[in-house]
């Protein structure tokens, strides 16, 4: 049995659309020991790294980059 406090991975496919974007603001939110990896691709020219920090804007616009960075 896993103690509350040991932290967790949650792997998580097209965290960039509808949602898999809503599923990131909740984890975050409710999640906070949890690494959360995320699977993204290039769109439109646009490199994945550049995609999920444009969504983390959109869903978390108050939060600290810094943070959402160590956890993803």
């Amino acid at each position: 049995m896993q103690h509350p406090s040991d932290s967790h991975e949650i792997f998580l496919t097209g965290a960039t659309g509808f949602i898999g974007s809503g599923l990131l603001a909740k984890w975050l939110v409710t999640e906070p020991s949890t690494r959360i990896n995320l699977l993204a691709r290039s769109r439109r020219g646009e490199r994945p790294e550049s995609r999920i920090a444009r969504v983390l804007g959109e869903i978390m616009p108050e939060a600290d980059a810094r943070e959402l960075e160590r956890r993803i």
